[in-house]
């Protein structure tokens, strides 16, 4: 128990300084779970603060690999087509211009691009997301330029995780420890000469 309370504090407390460092970080907003991965879908932002924020986290902006966890991602995340918002997802060619890689660097095996897309309309596209439900192209992909609201729609970060986090929150006595951790270590560095 002593272990899963450190170890909450030092999430905790990572979060609070590294949150803090930019005051528009994406926060996670919904947690599933699919395929033994965790996905966590971020606050509205641009494509590089959604994928900064998931590097934060411990992983990367969704890697597709198969038309079903295509489908759980849109399906979850949009509440089966209910919520009208774009999805980013790790796909991009930022690097090379029509060369896709996903921002894990897993092989790029699945696609699901809208007809006529990618196009980099504007020479400015390179980062993609998933089409929001009240599209006609809804559940396909787009590359898109680096906005939070590239086409007027806002877009979120849907972020993978390596792993399963069990949902838990910290209890309040874990909270309070963390508190009191934090008074000591800034205690002690008022005392250094």
């Amino acid at each position: 128990m002593r272990g899963c309370r450190l170890a909450a504090c030092s999430v905790i407390l990572g979060a609070l300084a590294w949150g803090s460092a930019a005051g528009a970080t994406p926060i996670v907003i919904q947690t599933a779970v699919f395929g033994g991965h965790t996905y966590d879908l971020l606050s509205q932002s641009n494509w590089t603060d959604a994928e900064a924020a998931a590097v934060g986290l411990g992983g990367h902006l969704a890697t597709i690999s198969s038309a079903a966890e295509d489908a759980f991602v849109y399906n979850t995340f949009t509440s089966n087509a209910q919520i009208n918002r774009g999805l980013w997802i790790g796909l991009n060619d930022a690097a090379v211009e029509g060369t896709f890689v996903w921002a894990s660097g897993e092989p790029v095996t699945y696609t699901n691009f809208a007809v006529g897309e990618p196009n980099n309309n504007g020479g400015i596209e390179d980062w993609v997301h998933i089409f929001w439900p009240s599209d006609p192209r809804a559940s396909k992909w787009n590359d898109a330029p680096n906005l939070d609201a590239p086409f007027g729609v806002p877009t979120l970060g849907v972020v993978e995780l390596p792993f399963v986090t069990n949902g838990t929150v910290p209890e309040p006595s874990t909270l309070m420890l963390c508190g009191a951790g934090l008074a000591v270590a800034v205690r002690r560095l008022r005392r250094r000469p």
